[in-house]
């Protein structure tokens, strides 16, 4: 059985898994494997109503830009990193 799926790049996991900590994990591996590939940052976009953009924050991403739509979070994965808000321009 599936507990989390990745679908192009959004990753889901089952109603019955959520709120076990799978989400977290999977975002916790996901930047593990990111940055031991050289991945300085990763961003997301998010809809805004969607309870996710809580766990995103809540593993260490930050809020780079938000629209009544959407919310774009980011996470640096390497050292010197540039506060958020300065790695995005003309959003």
């Amino acid at each position: 059985e599936i507990l989390i799926g990745l679908v192009g790049s959004e990753m889901c996991i089952r109603d019955s898994y959520r709120h076990q900590g799978y989400g977290r994990e999977g975002l916790r591996l996901l930047c593990d494997a990111a940055r031991a590939q050289g991945v300085t940052a990763l961003y997301d976009d998010i809809a805004a109503d969607n309870p996710s953009v809580a766990l995103f924050l809540a593993c260490g991403f930050e809020i780079a830009a938000r629209t009544a739509d959407i919310v774009l979070v980011c996470k640096h994965l390497q050292g010197d990193e540039k506060p958020v808000r300065d790695t995005i321009s003309n959003v």
